[in-house]
């Protein structure tokens, strides 16, 4: 039975890389970005699958690439001109017998899967959480022209990661509240925070790093080659 499945969102169109190719098909170390983070995930014990959401008319390619995972990736959906669409996408294609739905971004190849299982975890007991790591650089807030206007304590703040982690049904109402009220959120957590429903921080790690740019991938393939 599928009580834990995971919706990684692989629909982006790569801009700030500048590859002339998916960021998430760039080969890191040999393999994927996105098959590295599709793995880590997969590897972790408490996922039991994995839904996969691409851009429009690119599934039959992922079908064929996605035979490599054993069967575990269970659905393969379009997504939409947002990420939070595309995520609303994959929550259609959640088994009914799923219990907690997990959201990770297909550029973030270095995540443990011990820190998929610990937010997992979190969301079994709170209903929400998500990974993230303390701010360890000074925060200033600027106005106009930027000038600095206000240095903001840094020792309440996060710099939020993925995977987030989600009862079922807070996610699903939490989406559903938002496309009615025409809510937007860079993340799935912000949703749940906005519909009212409290998401609990877990540490996470700072090599767990989201593949966005050139300097990126390099740094990526350092921490690989360093473990």
């Amino acid at each position: 039975m599928d009580n834990v499945i995971a919706i990684i969102p692989a629909a982006g169109i790569s801009k700030r890389m500048g590859a002339g190719v998916d960021k998430q098909l760039l080969s890191l170390c040999g393999q994927a970005v996105l098959e590295r983070s599709i793995r880590a995930v997969l590897a972790a014990k408490s996922v039991d699958g994995v839904i996969l959401v691409v851009k429009p008319g690119e599934e039959p390619f992922f079908l064929s690439w996605s035979e490599r995972f054993d069967g575990m990736v269970k659905a393969i959906v379009t997504g939409g001109a947002q990420r939070q669409e595309s995520v609303r996408n994959g929550l259609s294609a959640v088994p009914d017998d799923a219990d907690v739905v997990v959201v990770h971004d297909g550029a973030r190849p270095l995540i443990s899967p011990q820190l998929v299982n610990d937010v997992v975890g979190a969301a079994r007991v709170r209903g929400a959480a998500t990974l993230g790591v303390p701010v360890k650089d000074t925060v200033k807030k600027t106005g106009q022209d930027n000038q600095v206007i206000e240095t903001v304590p840094r020792d309440k703040l996060w710099l939020v990661q993925t995977p987030q982690a989600f009862q079922v049904n807070v996610i699903k109402d939490a989406h559903r509240w938002a496309q009615q009220h025409g809510c937007h959120g860079t993340d799935d957590a912000s949703l749940v925070e906005a519909y009212g429903s409290p998401v609990t921080m877990v540490y996470g790690s700072y090599e767990n790093i989201k593949v966005t740019t050139p300097e990126d991938m390099i740094l990526a393939e350092a921490l690989l080659k360093a473990k």
